[in-house]
């Protein structure tokens, strides 16, 4: 390793000097104190054999850079040799993730980003100036952070995490609105989550013909809650479809439905 020191030369007066040295064997720092067993003034390296600082390595100073292309270029300071497994880099790219998404690093060849489980991202799964950490298994780039499947046909996006059905399912009971869902992969929504798909979503309301079952508390021992359709606890007995409508019912009766699941 190349370790710059700052010597003191004496002679006819005192000065200093830096210089390079080239060590041949461990360097052994065993100062009575603390602050006489450190080495000093180590800049960010710039080359693959330079000595690094705690600091540099604290801050990532060797594996950041900005992401840019349809393949990603990154380039970082100092560039590795070659891809290792287990490297570790974090880039900023300056556009959204694409299907098929590639990186370079320091041209080396384009690789595949994926998401961590291994399947493919999807479109802005990465976002534009968003930090993301990435590692490399030995074939491609990893994600390490929560990414988003997209949802499946008959689903839209109701949030960042949950997808939720475009359109409602004929009335049964709740029991069965709720096992329905389970034979699916799905769940019943929760009130939460479709309030939050109502107030957002262009259109969801107009999908609306009545109450709906949500899978939440309904302040009753032996009534569940239904939603889109009913009063908003202010106008006294007037009943509406809304987004802010809704009362609860006994789980037997028969009410329309629709299933959410996790992206």
């Amino acid at each position: 390793m190349l370790l710059r020191i700052h010597a003191v030369l004496f002679g006819l007066g005192a000065m200093t000097s830096a210089a390079q040295w080239d060590l041949p064997a461990p360097l052994v720092l065993n100062g009575l104190e603390p602050q006489d067993r450190q080495v000093l003034g180590l800049a960010n390296p710039i080359a693959l054999d330079a000595a690094m600082s705690a600091d540099a390595v604290r801050n990532q100073a060797v594996s950041y850079s900005t992401a840019s292309g349809s393949v990603w270029q990154v380039s970082l300071q100092p560039g590795p040799a070659g891809y290792i497994p287990g490297m570790i880099i974090t880039v900023v790219p300056d556009m959204p993730s694409e299907p098929g998404q590639q990186l370079d690093v320091n041209g080396l060849g384009s690789r595949d980003l994926v998401k961590a489980d291994g399947t493919a991202l999807d479109t802005a799964e990465v976002r534009a100036a968003v930090p993301t950490r990435l590692i490399y298994d030995g074939s491609r780039f990893l994600v390490l952070g929560t990414t988003y499947r997209p949802c499946p046909t008959g689903y839209q996006p109701g949030g960042r995490s949950f997808c939720i059905e475009d359109s409602t399912i004929l009335a049964v009971n709740f029991f069965d609105a709720v096992n329905a869902c389970t034979a699916r992969n799905a769940r019943l929504c929760s009130y939460n989550e479709w309030i939050q798909a109502c107030t957002r979503l262009d259109g969801f309301l107009g999908s609306v013909l009545g109450s709906e079952w949500v899978d939440d508390a309904a302040n009753s021992a032996s009534d569940a809650k239904v939603v889109g359709y009913g009063g908003d606890g202010l106008n006294g007995t007037v009943v509406a479809i809304g987004c802010d409508r809704g009362t609860t019912t006994a789980p037997t009766n028969l009410r329309a439905y629709r299933c959410c699941r996790h992206r």
